[in-house]
């Protein structure tokens, strides 16, 4: 009798695991972006940079139920914070005053891609998983290119200093980002190895690419 409760207990906490793995099923994608200007009254809010003020917070992402690839509708308390100048912000967010593709110029270290690049990847990952539930896609494939593998390297660089292990798995030999939610970003090297080859991305159907 007592073996018989064991049998149907352990099978019943089999089951209801399976149903509800918080652990590897929600994962919490939510972001909080402050947008800063430099202020010195205010505080040291990122290390190494002068004081700032938050001048605005934008909530993006949530928490992804990685079975269905869809956010759950909740946001998280503690959520992933990233800080950007009003500038960046306006590029990041991608509103429709801008046009669909952007070329932004600025010389070197002057945040195209630590403070752009990875950040608009994200929030168009986020915008393409909560068009899924109207068109049923499946993965979702997004393009993140450079013209040489170093320069590549620091986008892989840019998207890491923006997310939490738990958001991605990266593949090297790919190279790929496989993010939980459903959106895979695929990193490519522009470089040409010859005029026979063609593009190193020609084929690829993209509806989202930062380059």
């Amino acid at each position: 009798m007592i073996s018989g409760l064991v049998r149907r207990e352990r099978a019943l906490l089999q089951k209801l695991g399976s149903r509800i793995d918080v652990t590897d099923r929600f994962i919490d994608f939510s972001v909080e972006l402050r947008v800063v200007a430099q202020d010195d009254e205010g505080e040291q809010l990122v290390m190494g940079a002068p004081d700032l003020r938050v001048v605005a917070t934008h909530r993006l992402g949530g928490v992804v139920d990685t079975k269905h690839r869809l956010f759950t509708g909740e946001y998280s308390s503690t959520p992933k914070i990233w800080h950007c100048g009003e500038r960046h912000a306006r590029y990041i967010l991608h509103g429709d005053d801008l046009p669909e593709q952007l070329l932004i110029f600025g010389g070197e270290g002057a945040g195209k891609t630590r403070g752009i690049l990875g950040m608009w990847l994200y929030q168009r990952a986020f915008a393409r998983v909560r068009e899924r539930l109207a068109h049923h896609w499946g993965v979702v494939y997004m393009g993140a290119t450079a013209p040489t593998q170093p320069r590549l390297a620091r986008v892989v660089e840019a998207l890491e200093s923006v997310s939490r292990p738990s958001w991605y798995r990266w593949r090297s030999k790919k190279p790929d980002f496989e993010l939980a939610c459903g959106v895979t970003f695929q990193l490519r090297s522009t470089a040409k190895r010859s005029e026979r080859e063609g593009s190193p991305i020609q084929g690829y159907n993209w509806p989202d690419a930062a380059s």
